[in-house]
């Protein structure tokens, strides 16, 4: 739409296009377990074209995963993406089937757009430390178990490759346990013993510290939105603003009005979404996204942008509503500087906060400042 990047500034074009590789790769992984290769191969050539079927759909999803994470503008998203589309184009040429060709086509039309597209995604992914000593423990554990049984393989049936020794490992620490691997001595089993006691409680523990706080994020959107459905007034503001702002003043309207913030600041504009705010990506002074929000609807646009800005922004706002009150908020510079335009209300935070304390030290009533 004119005026308005998506919610976190990208093109979308670039997401779908890496989910309809990622759903390619898995068609064309179960296609290639039951067709035949166009060139007939010997050895480990030939195990690549097998395997390369199974793990062509192990790409598919890692890549549908890594669209989601570009969806949300992660860098480590975009990383990903570009590692599994290079395997992509691997695998199509492995597979040596007339129905990878399409496969090697796209994931190389996916390279070139990632390259296009490589500024776009800044996001970075922070862990707690409690979920950084988690993934940590993670690692350590499937090393130790692989390490181990590797070592050990004399005491174990069946284990000969680092490959056995890992496949042990994983299986052990599900819990599924299928039974073609056994220890046959004591220092065999005791060593098994460990990892069955370690392994689920570190799958347990990962999956708490992990996953809660995403679902504590989503429980308190849901809350927030919920609440804002509940609202009796039904007055709806629209926030021009930035990150300067103080929280309180978009705490405040989100409580007592259906508000919807607009921003040129992503990062500000995922805080606010995450807090379960109703959030636009766009320019507060660009005519056409303004009317995006159809003002004419609108109790009052709420104009909370530096001083500089303000004036772009009072006319854009107009322009695109010449009825819509508007109340400006002088975050930075001279207040008087921003009632010389057209604003119904224009308001010093500074300038209330010093009549507020000079009320209040003279005694008398600070509320009616």
């Amino acid at each position: 739409m004119p005026g308005f990047t998506t919610r976190f500034g990208f093109d979308w074009s670039v997401t779908t296009l890496i989910t309809a590789v990622g759903l390619l790769s898995i068609v064309t992984g179960l296609l290639a377990m039951v067709t035949e290769p166009m060139l007939e191969a010997d050895g480990v050539f030939a195990a690549l074209q097998i395997a390369s079927g199974f793990s062509g759909v192990l790409v598919g999803f890692g890549l549908l995963a890594a669209a989601w994470g570009m969806r949300r503008d992660y860098w480590l998203g975009y990383a990903a993406a570009a590692l599994l589309l290079v395997l992509s184009t691997v695998h199509g040429v492995v597979q040596t089937r007339f129905v990878s060709i399409p496969l090697v086509v796209v994931s190389l039309a996916g390279v070139a757009l990632l390259v296009r597209q490589r500024r776009v995604f800044t996001r970075s992914i922070s862990l707690t430390p409690t979920q950084a000593g988690t993934l940590f423990a993670i690692g350590a554990f499937f090393v130790y178990g692989t390490v181990g049984t590797y070592v050990l393989r004399t005491d174990f049936d069946q284990v000969d490759t680092l490959v056995d020794a890992l496949y042990y490992t994983f299986v052990t620490a599900s819990t599924v346990g299928y039974g073609d691997i056994h220890p046959t001595t004591e220092n065999g089993r005791l060593f098994a013993i460990s990892l069955a006691t370690l392994g689920p409680a570190t799958v347990a523990v990962a999956v708490g510290s992990l996953f809660s706080p995403f679902l504590k994020s989503r429980f308190e959107r849901t809350h927030a939105r919920v609440r804002q459905l509940n609202r009796t007034t039904s007055d709806d503001v629209v926030l021009l603003g930035d990150s300067s702002l103080d929280e309180a003043v978009v705490e405040n309207l989100a409580e007592q009005v259906s508000l919807t913030v607009l921003t040129a600041e992503e990062e500000w504009a995922r805080s606010l979404s995450d807090r379960g705010i109703d959030v636009r990506s766009g320019d507060p002074t660009d005519e056409e996204t303004l009317e995006e929000l159809a003002l004419e609807d609108l109790t009052a646009v709420v104009i909370a942008v530096d001083s500089q800005t303000v004036p772009y922004a009072v006319v854009a706002v107009r322009r695109a509503d010449p009825d819509v009150s508007i109340v400006a908020v002088a975050t930075t510079g001279d207040a008087a500087d921003v009632a010389e335009f057209d604003t119904d209300v224009t308001i010093d935070p500074k300038v209330s906060l010093a009549r507020t304390a000079a009320a209040a030290a003279l005694g008398r009533d600070a509320d009616a400042v």
